[in-house]
C-alpha cells in the first residue's frame, strides 16, 4: 500500500503509514465489527413477532464439531432479518440432545423468548451406502430422504396455499380466527388488485392491523420459516476457507467474528466504530 500510494499520491503517504496492521489490531478490528453487527440484530430482535431458527453442524480442520444456529425475525412491518445467531463448538460426541441444548443456550443469551419461536429446521446426516449396493437401491434412499426432509412442508401445504392464494382458498378449510377476515378480504375488489400487483409480502403488510390483525400475524408466521438449511450449508464453506490447514490455530471465537462479517446481511455502523476508538497505533 505504501509503495502504491508514494507513485499515485504521495501527499497522502503519511496517513497510510499511519494504518496500524499489526495481528493484535487487526483481530480487534475484527471482534469490534462483529460485536457492531451483533448489537444490531439483538436490537432489531427485540421487535421479532416471530422467529425461526436453522442449524447444522459440520466438523472443522481440527475436527471439532461446530454448529452453526441461524435466526430469521419478522417485525410489525413485515421486515426480515435473517442472521447467525450463534456458532457453537461441540468438542465431544454430537447428539440431537447436544443441538438442542446449544440452541436453548444461545437464546437465552440473546434475550430471545420460546413463545415467538415459529419452527426449528434441523438438517439429519444422511445414511451411508456402500459403494457395492445397486443403483436402485441409492435412488430409493435418496427419494427416502427427500421425502423426510419436506414431510414438514407437506404437512403444513395448506397454510402455504392460503398464504400464497388468499382469494381463491376455501374459506372453511382456514383456521377458525382467520375465516372472517378472509371473507372481508376476498369481497374487497381494491385488496385483489392490490395482491395482484405487489410482491407478497409487500402486500400482507399493507393491510389493515386491526382489520386483518390474525392474517397478519398468520402471515408474518408463515414468512419466517426457512426454506432450507442452505444457509447453513453455504457458511460451511466459508468455515473451510478461513479455518484451513494454513489457519488451523483460529480461536472458536476469532472464528466466530469472521464468519459473522462474511455472512451478515447488516451494514456496521463504521463512524461509531472509529469513534469508539480511543486512539490510533502506528503500524509495528
Amino acid at each position: 500500500m505504501v509503495d502504491a500510494v508514494s507513485v499515485v499520491c504521495p501527499e497522502v503517504i503519511s496517513k497510510v503509514e499511519a494504518i496500524s496492521l499489526s495481528r493484535r489490531t487487526i483481530v480487534r478490528r475484527i471482534d469490534a465489527i462483529a460485536m457492531n453487527i451483533q448489537d444490531q440484530m439483538l436490537t432489531a430482535s427485540v421487535s421479532f413477532h416471530w422467529f425461526s431458527i436453522a442449524l447444522d453442524e459440520s466438523n472443522d480442520i481440527q475436527d471439532t464439531a461446530q454448529v452453526f444456529i441461524y435466526i430469521r425475525g419478522i417485525d410489525e412491518n413485515f421486515e426480515i432479518t435473517e442472521e447467525l445467531l450463534s456458532m457453537e463448538s461441540l468438542k465431544d460426541t454430537v447428539t440431537g440432545k447436544d443441538l438442542y441444548n446449544s440452541v436453548i443456550n444461545s437464546l437465552i443469551r440473546s434475550r430471545l423468548s420460546l413463545d415467538k419461536l415459529a419452527s426449528i429446521t434441523t438438517d439429519g446426516a444422511p445414511s451411508l451406502i456402500a459403494l457395492s449396493d445397486k443403483y436402485s437401491y441409492q435412488l430409493t434412499a435418496l427419494r427416502d430422504e427427500f421425502i423426510r426432509r419436506f414431510a414438514d412442508f407437506k404437512a403444513i401445504e395448506g397454510q402455504f396455499n392460503l398464504l400464497s392464494s388468499p382469494f381463491a382458498c376455501d374459506v372453511e378449510t382456514a383456521a377458525e380466527e382467520l375465516q372472517v377476515e378472509l371473507i372481508d378480504l376476498q369481497a374487497d375488489n381494491s385488496l385483489k388488485r392490490l395482491f395482484e400487483n405487489k410482491p407478497l409480502v409487500e402486500f400482507y403488510a399493507s393491510l389493515h392491523s386491526e382489520k386483518f390483525i390474525n392474517l397478519k400475524n398468520f402471515a408474518r408466521k408463515m414468512f419466517v420459516i426457512f426454506a432450507s438449511t442452505y444457509i447453513c450449508e453455504q457458511t460451511f464453506s466459508i468455515l473451510k476457507v478461513n479455518k484451513s490447514k494454513n489457519r488451523s490455530l483460529l480461536t472458536d471465537s476469532n472464528l466466530q467474528s469472521v464468519l459473522r462479517i462474511s455472512t451478515s446481511n447488516l451494514t456496521p455502523n463504521f463512524n461509531k466504530l472509529v469513534n469508539d476508538c480511543s486512539q490510533l497505533h502506528h503500524a509495528h
